[in-house]
């Protein structure tokens, strides 16, 4: 299975809400959010992650990434920083970019943290998918 995902801000302090649920902490938040990824995603899964997953530093993230179900691709958002951190383990991605065209299900997916009004192929049904 493939899964796209976005803006998860984990370690975020101010983020308490997910949808509609809100949180009585950001600790809540984020034990929620992977206890939900786990039930969803199994070990075997791919996981684009469209940018912006962490406000921690190096080695928090690290440690909560791996924890989740997957094999976990990222798409370079804006609040990265954590690569940043020689105590992150670039290991639990298979790779980080910019932009990426995956092509899946038949279809041709265009990957970027941001929204652009053009992309290859934008006329000929592919799907730009964003943070």
């Amino acid at each position: 299975m493939i899964y796209f995902t976005s803006d998860l801000h984990f370690f975020n302090r101010k983020a308490l809400s997910v949808g509609q649920r809100v949180f009585g902490s950001a600790q809540e938040r984020q034990e929620f959010l992977v206890r939900q990824w786990n039930s969803t995603v199994g070990p075997e899964d791919e996981i684009y992650l469209l940018g912006d997953s962490s406000d921690g530093k190096g080695e928090e993230t690290g440690r909560l990434l791996g924890s989740l179900n997957g094999r976990k691709y990222l798409l370079i958002g804006n609040n990265e920083r954590y690569l940043e951190d020689p105590a992150f383990d670039v290991s639990v991605f298979q790779w980080r970019r910019q932009y990426f065209e995956l092509k899946a299900m038949g279809t041709k997916f265009i990957l970027f943290h941001f929204p652009i009004e053009v992309w290859t192929g934008y006329k000929k049904d592919r799907v730009h998918l964003h943070g």
